[in-house]
């Protein structure tokens, strides 16, 4: 009995300890030159999605294992965001009334709009409308989907 408790006590130890150092981190690197740059491409960090340029430095959203090729390859950055999951967390929870008013307000929209359309008598078929693949990425261009009714925020937790 007391091996199995020293067992669960080193898992749930070794746990928390990975947790930990799990956290992604948003950090700056000023006055990025060309050499570090490369390093940075040398040490994995992807600047192709995801890293923003702005005209004296860099912002990017790293795990752990990128935090720690950084600091392998010494280049110096600035920790803006120390935890992003807790960033994120807090900032959904202050900005989720108001996403769930405008919810609402889509779902409200949309039955008068298909209300209207049902009364003209000018509905169409999906079928006969030609999309582009929105796979793609079309920069700043972004599609205007009609909100589901059924559409609930915070039913993915």
């Amino acid at each position: 009995m007391k091996l199995k408790l020293l067992i669960i006590t080193l898992f749930i130890s070794l746990y928390a300890v990975n947790a930990q150092n799990l956290t992604s981190k948003r950090i700056r690197i000023n006055n990025p030159t060309k050499s570090i740059i490369t390093n940075l491409q040398k040490a994995g960090i992807d600047l192709r999605c995801g890293a923003v340029f702005n005209s004296n430095s860099i912002v990017l959203d790293l795990g752990t294992s990128e935090i720690k090729s950084l600091n392998k390859a010494e280049i110096p950055y600035v920790v803006e965001i120390d935890d992003l999951t807790k960033f994120y967390s807090e900032r959904s929870a202050k900005d989720l009334p108001f996403a769930q008013a405008e919810l609402a307000y889509e779902k409200v929209k949309n039955k008068l709009q298909k209300k209207s359309s049902n009364s003209s008598k000018s509905a169409t078929s999906i079928s006969s409308v030609v999309l582009d693949n929105y796979l793609q990425y079309y920069g700043e261009q972004e599609v205007d989907w009609v909100t589901p009714s059924n559409f609930i925020y915070g039913s993915m937790k």
